[in-house]
């Protein structure tokens, strides 16, 4: 659930994948849930497995927003501002040693939660459903609202603590696709502007061995490298609020007990 009335569910098993949106009332009980709008996902080559994950990133909870502070959000509170589709996929020409590939979409939330409260349902179970809106085939909705990264190593978890509202850490780069901030990117020419670049679209050089079509987003974006004063190489960074959280682990001879320094660092 991206919000308390918005459900997402992703459908590996047809070709084109694809992820239905609904409507909930929590207040009914029990609770009613009506489908509201199906949008396909990009369409995978013939014989190759898909399975796909989906998550949001968490919501931004902070109840006041000083100005002087953070002038403008990372997430849009109670809900969250973006999820990722998380792609695994296999070809049965792999042998069981090669790994899977996985690929992730990250896509904005806001389409699908005001579609979903634009929706009227039905007043009671006794009601005949309504006839289902068209499918949104993925160029109608998806380069525009999405972002692509492939070879993405989702082993260890790494969503449950590198997507922070509209912000995204991987590895040592720091992604941002707040609209407000990648507009405000684009006009401003101070040092701080410059450390985050703007860029715009994203794809993947061998995406066409596994979907059935080339994937392209156009939608602009920020993104740098974590400096390395504010958090060395050596420690494991992860995206906490606007900041990062730096994990560094330490031991000597002396000393052969391991211990753990944790440091907050602002990287705006």
């Amino acid at each position: 659930m991206i919000s308390r009335d918005c459900l997402i569910v992703a459908d590996a098993h047809t070709n084109p994948p694809h992820l239905s949106v609904y409507r909930i009332i929590p207040s009914s009980q029990p609770p009613v849930v009506d489908l509201v709008r199906t949008y396909d996902l990009p369409k995978v080559v013939e014989g190759i497995t898909t399975s796909i994950d989906c998550r949001h990133s968490p919501s931004y909870t902070r109840q006041i927003l000083g100005s002087e502070t953070c002038p403008v959000p990372f997430a849009t509170a109670p809900d969250a501002a973006m999820m990722v589709l998380a792609f695994r996929m296999r070809s049965s020409s792999l042998s069981a040693e090669d790994p899977d590939k996985q690929v992730a979409l990250l896509c904005y939330t806001s389409r699908f939660l005001s579609e979903a409260r634009k929706f009227v349902p039905r007043g009671s179970a006794m009601d005949p459903p309504s006839s289902p809106e068209p499918v949104v085939a993925w160029e109608s909705w998806g380069p525009d609202s999405s972002f692509l990264f492939g070879d993405v190593d989702n082993d260890d978890n790494i969503w449950s603590y590198a997507l922070y509202g509209y912000r995204l850490m991987m590895g040592r780069t720091l992604y941002d696709f707040n609209p407000y901030t990648v507009g405000a990117t684009s006009t401003d020419d101070s040092s701080a502007s410059r450390k985050m670049g703007l860029y715009w679209g994203t794809s993947h050089p061998d995406i066409t061995q596994w979907f059935a079509q080339d994937i392209a987003t156009n939608r602009p974006y920020i993104r740098g490298p974590i400096d390395e004063s504010k958090a060395p190489l050596s420690t494991t960074c992860f995206l906490v609020d606007e900041d990062v959280l730096a994990l560094e682990v330490s031991s000597s001879l002396l000393r052969p007990e391991t211990s753990v320094c944790a440091f907050l660092t602002d990287v705006s």
